[in-house]
C-alpha cells in the first residue's frame, strides 16, 4: 500500500496515523524520492507513534532525501505482524483446498499421428523386463540375437 510520507532526515520519515504495526523492524520499504533522487529500498530499524499521532519510522540506510513523497511497505512475514495474511489453504478461511489439475495422459503414436506427452500407463505384474514403446504398449525389448535371426530368416 502506498502511503504519503514526510521526510524527517536521511534515516527517518513519518506517515499519518497509527501505522506502527505496518512498520515493524526488519520489514522492507520502497521509498519514492521523486524523479531527481529515484526509488530507495530500505530496511526498517524501528517505529513509534509520536505525540502528533503519526507513525515515525527509522531505517538502517541513510538514503532518504527531502524529495520523499511516498512509501510502500513490503512483506516481513506471515500473520498479524507480517504483511502477508496466513494463506495456507488448510481451510475455507485460508483460501480453501487447492485441487490438483488432472494430469495429461500419454498416448501412443501411430503411423499417421504423433503421440501426446503425459502420464504413462502402469506396467502390469510380470512386465518388469518390458519397455514402453512409442505406441503406448509394454513389450519385450528387441535383442540383437533376434535381429540377426530375422535377418537370416528373411534375407535382409
Amino acid at each position: 500500500m502506498n502511503l504519503q510520507a514526510t521526510y524527517i532526515s536521511a534515516t527517518e520519515f513519518k506517515v499519518a496515523g497509527d501505522r506502527e504495526d505496518n512498520f515493524s523492524p526488519g520489514r522492507r520499504v520502497k521509498a519514492n524520492c521523486g524523479t531527481a533522487d529515484g526509488v530507495k529500498y530500505l530496511t526498517i530499524s524501528s517505529s513509534f507513534v509520536n505525540g502528533d499521532g503519526d507513525t515515525q519510522v527509522s531505517v538502517l540506510e541513510a538514503e532518504l532525501t527531502e524529495n520523499l513523497t511516498e512509501v510502500l511497505f513490503g512483506v516481513v512475514g506471515v500473520g498479524s505482524r507480517g504483511g502477508l495474511p496466513v494463506h495456507d489453504h488448510s481451510s475455507n478461511d485460508q483460501g480453501g483446498p487447492v485441487a490438483a489439475p488432472e494430469p495429461e495422459v500419454f498416448s501412443g503414436a501411430t503411423i499417421g499421428e504423433a503421440g501426446t506427452k503425459g502420464t504413462v500407463p502402469a506396467p502390469a505384474a510380470g512386465d518388469e523386463k518390458k519397455v514402453l514403446q512409442g505406441d503406448a504398449t509394454w513389450a519385450r525389448p528387441v535383442r540383437a540375437s533376434d535381429i540377426r535371426r530375422y535377418a537370416l530368416l528373411y534375407s535382409i
